[in-house]
Parts: structure tokens; C-alpha cells; sequence
């Protein structure tokens, strides 16, 4: 009679290791180095993250201030590497990287996704991408959908310089038309270019959305971002309630006209699936 206690209890203790925070103890993945060296930065508190390239190991406090606070500091810590490292202590804390030229969310800046893969036991791989130079790269992991039963909710994120060595291929350029019709209610159309070679001086697109009713025609001009990332613009139209219900029902078409410094594009479609974002084939291709 006494079994089914026991039963419960290894069923308890089974839902608790899930969520047993990783050690830097335990042997890590194939492929990750051992380091000879190790540099601290920061207060390590509780949680830090750890970051590992060649023979050396960099352990990153988390950020105090936002990373765009203006008193953040600018000179942080570096490494030397094309691929990344990084151990995440918490169980289940997922982690994300961006990649800058730059300062992080400056104006003109470009921003990449680096390539991140799991590899087991809080270990993560980091690769930037484009040509070998030097970036400025935001690492920032917390709890998330995936958080196993009695883990730790919180977040730590932390900035470093890399220098890179090998050139790596970067997104083709990529457009992206949004169009919020809601009929009877002021709509928007927009349109998202991201990954261009250069960044464009002038950027602008005229827009024919045409449903089971009238067509309506706006003009798209630069968005929200006053200084869009570099190599990309976003362009809006706002669609007042009378034009959006004249639409009448979808499916929408669309008929693009975009002028990027001065040399236009034409792209056609339709959307069947309500407002979904839509990927759009400019002819001549984007830059």
C-alpha cells in the first residue's frame, strides 16, 4: 500500500528536474571549447552569461540600464570569433542575438540576425553573418512559452564586440506588404523593405488595392522610423473608413509602383488570407 506514494513522489521529482538549471560543471556539447583564460565583467549575481570562443571564456553580467539608454556604457566587452559560444545557466530560457555594425538601434545602423542553434545543457551556438569586420552584438535570454514546469522566470541580456574573420552570406533583400483593411474603419497599407545593398535617399510607392468593389489608390511615404535601419525603408498609407469599406470584400489585389532614388518597381498579387502580410516580387528585382 505504500507504492503509490512512492509513485507520486518520483512523479514530483521528475517535474522538478525538469527544470534544474544547468552547470558550467557538466561536460558541454561537442564542439564547444575549453577555454584557458576567463575574463569577468560585472556584478555576476545569480545569473550571467557565459560566453566561449577559441581559448578564451568572457562571463557578462546582465545590463543594468536599457540598451538604448544613453548612459550606457560604450566599450564592451570583446572577443575574437566566427562562432560564438554562449551558456545559459536557467532552465528553459531560450536565447536571442542581434547583430549590429555598429552601436545597437542607432540611427543608419544594419542590423543582421545572427545564426543561433541549441546545442544542449544551456549551450548555444552563435554565428554572425556578413562580411568578416567587427559588430557590436546584443545577447539577451529569459523565460518563455517553453519554461519547464518550476523553473525561473526573469531575463538577463548583455552586449559584446565581436571581430569576426570569415565573410558570410547576408539576407537577400526582402519586401513585404501588409495591408489592415478592416471596411468601415480607417485602415493602413505598408509596405516593409529590408536588406538592401545601400540604404535609399528616397523612398516612396504608390499602391491600387482592389476588392469585390471600387479600387482605392494611396500614396505610401516613409513611416513611424523617422531613421530606418540601414538598407531598408518603411513606407505607409493611412485608408479612411469610407475608401476601406467602398472595397467591398476580399480577396484584395494589389498593384504596387515602388521608386527607390528614382528607378521603379512594379509588383502585382493577391491576398486570399484575410490581412496577412504578403511577400512581394518587385520586377526589376530590389537592390
Amino acid at each position: 500500500m505504500r507504492a503509490a506514494p512512492v509513485v507520486v513522489l518520483a512523479a514530483v521529482l521528475a517535474l522538478a528536474g525538469c527544470a534544474v538549471p544547468h552547470s558550467l560543471a557538466d561536460t558541454p556539447p561537442s564542439g564547444v571549447p575549453t577555454p584557458l583564460e576567463t575574463r569577468s565583467f560585472g556584478d555576476m549575481g545569480e545569473h550571467f552569461l557565459v560566453v566561449r570562443s577559441g581559448n578564451e571564456e568572457l562571463r557578462l553580467a546582465s545590463l543594468e540600464r536599457p540598451i538604448d539608454d544613453p548612459g550606457l556604457p560604450t566599450d564592451h566587452p570583446d572577443v575574437r570569433g566566427d562562432d560564438l559560444f554562449v551558456f545559459v545557466r536557467p532552465a528553459g530560457w531560450p536565447l536571442w542575438a542581434e547583430q549590429f555594425t555598429g552601436a545597437p538601434y542607432e540611427c543608419g545602423e544594419r542590423t543582421y540576425e545572427p545564426e543561433v542553434a541549441e546545442l544542449g545543457g544551456g549551450w548555444w551556438r552563435v554565428s554572425p553573418i556578413g562580411p568578416a569586420a567587427t559588430y557590436t552584438l546584443h545577447l539577451s535570454a529569459g523565460s518563455g512559452p517553453g519554461l519547464p514546469p518550476g523553473g525561473e522566470t526573469g531575463s538577463m541580456e548583455a552586449l559584446l564586440t565581436v571581430e569576426t574573420t570569415k565573410n558570410r552570406p547576408t539576407p537577400a533583400p526582402f519586401a513585404s506588404l501588409d495591408l489592415m483593411v478592416v471596411p468601415g474603419e480607417e485602415s493602413t497599407v505598408t509596405l516593409d523593405i529590408s536588406h538592401l545593398a545601400a540604404s535609399p535617399s528616397e523612398a516612396t510607392a504608390t499602391a491600387t488595392v482592389t476588392g469585390d468593389g471600387a479600387p482605392v489608390t494611396v500614396q505610401l511615404q516613409s513611416g513611424e522610423f523617422a531613421c530606418p535601419p540601414g538598407g531598408s525603408a518603411f513606407l505607409v498609407a493611412r485608408m479612411d473608413a469610407a475608401a476601406a469599406a467602398a472595397l467591398g470584400d476580399g480577396p484584395l489585389q494589389y498593384d504596387i509602383t515602388l521608386d527607390l532614388d528614382g528607378t521603379s518597381r512594379h509588383a502585382t498579387g493577391t491576398i486570399d488570407d484575410g490581412n496577412t502580410p504578403v511577400e512581394l516580387r518587385f520586377t526589376p528585382a530590389l537592390p
